[in-house]
Order: C-alpha cells, then structure tokens, then sequence
C-alpha cells in the first residue's frame, strides 16, 4: 500500500495493474479500507496504459499516474454514475476518453453545471483497447445505467466491471426491466467461461466470481417470485424509515440485489 496525493492509496496487484482508491476522510481512518470506497483500476501494457473510472477526481490523478507509467493513457469510464466519471476532465485534451453514447448524452448538464467539462469518443459492445501485451474487451451490460460498459481483459483473467457487478448492484434507477439485467450477465458469464477476478468500481480488492453468479441466481429468484416477501430498500444517506421509492432488496450469498419491483 502506497500512500499518494490526498485523496489516494493504491493497491499494485502485479506490475502491469494497480487499484486507485479515492478515499473517504474521515470515515476511512475509522471504519477501515473496507469502507464503500470509490475505486478505479489503472492498466499498464507494453505500448500503452488504461485508466478505468476517475472516482470524484478531487486529486491530482495524471500526476499519480505518471509515477507508474509514462505510456499514452485510455480512459475508459464504465458508465454516468458521477463518482465513476467526475475527474475525466483532466484527461479533456491530453487522453482518449471513452464512454457509451447513451450515457455520455445523460450527463453533459451536469459536467457544465460542475464545472467539469470533457469530450468523450464512442465506447461500444465488442471495442477492444490492444494495450500490447493485454488487451481490453468491452462488454455492455444494461441494468445499472443504460450504457453500463464492462472490461475483460482475456491474458490475465480480470474482469473491471464499475457497478456492474459488486456486491451491492443497484438495479433500480435506470427504467431498465430486471429481465434485461439477468440477460446481460448470463451473457457476460458465458463470456467469461474462466472465471476471471472481478474488480468493481468500489472495492480494494478483487471479488472472486461467484458474486456474478450470484447476482444471476438473485435475479432469477425476483422473476420468478415476483419480489414477494423481499423487503424495501432503505435510503442509505437517510436516517431510518426513509426508504427508495418502488426499490426492493434480495440477498444470495454476499451479494444484495437493489431493484424495482415494478420493473420485473
């Protein structure tokens, strides 16, 4: 563990892959590194690297960067939740930024309203970022955001997936059907035949692979009972009693799967 410009800590899991974690004074002095952090992950190729989701961006994050890697730097940002694309800015005009055309659309009033403005190039379903020496592969999966992309990389057996796939999947905001979710993970399994590490969006570390596949049992079990007997999924930044209108939770395992129970 590194300790970097405020607010930053990274985690090297191998010479070409660093985990950024953004976080969370003072609540993370007290409660810990396994405090709901924001978490990007940094990908280093032989001819280029990857920066996957900016967290806040209330660091310095290309300074941070360059103490690692001094390649031409991807960033490929997973979908419009503002702590996953909100430092994209600084990459405006020296980086490729990448993200899905529906939710870039979603966000452009709020970067002007913020103040932080970028441009981005078109990420779709099946674009491959040849890194030299790792590779990759985007993988929408529809449910959390409209253009929630996900990333495979083949050679060394990670998957980087923002909120697409953790252990607190947040289905209920999107207008998305649940059936439309449970279809693009069983997608993305039958991708994944190797059972890669899953690094998410807000984790230090990988999560093993069952959380995918039991979010996909979690999904099939709300179809099928109709959310019955599932309780109300309380607001989290609210005291108790306050809870997400229609948003229901259902737990297997360690994942708890948030949906809206009239969008089955």
């Amino acid at each position: 563990m590194t300790h970097h410009f405020y607010p930053y800590l990274t985690n090297k899991l191998s010479p070409g892959l660093y985990v950024i974690i953004e976080r969370q004074e003072p609540l993370f002095e007290s409660w810990g590194r396994t405090f709901y952090v924001n978490s990007m992950q940094l990908v280093i190729g032989d001819k280029r690297a990857a920066l996957i989701d900016t967290g806040y961006g209330y660091g310095d994050l290309i300074p941070l960067i360059r103490e690692y890697t001094d390649l031409p730097i991807d960033l490929l940002i997973t979908h419009s939740s503002y702590d996953h694309w909100r430092g994209a800015y600084q990459f405006e005009g020296k980086h490729d930024i990448y993200m899905h055309e529906a939710d870039y659309e979603k966000i452009k009033d709020r970067m002007e309203k913020n103040n932080v403005p970028f441009n981005s190039k078109p990420l779709n379903d099946g674009d491959v970022f040849d890194l030299g020496g790792a590779a990759l592969e985007a993988i929408s999966v529809p449910g959390h955001t409209q253009g929630s992309i996900v990333f495979l990389d083949r050679k060394n057996n990670n998957l980087f997936t923002g909120d697409a796939v953790n252990l607190l999947p947040w289905v209920f905001g999107s207008g998305i059907p649940l059936s439309v979710y449970l279809d693009a993970l069983k997608r993305l399994a039958g991708l994944t035949p190797d059972k890669p590490d899953i690094y998410c969006g807000h984790a230090w570390d990988p999560y093993p692979y069952k959380i995918l596949t039991d979010s996909i049992i979690a999904c099939e079990e709300v179809i099928a009972s109709g959310g019955a007997g599932d309780p109300k999924y309380p607001v989290p930044w609210e005291p108790e009693g306050h809870f997400i209108p229609d948003a229901h939770v259902h737990q297997v395992g360690r994942v708890r799967l948030c949906y809206n129970i009239t969008k089955l």
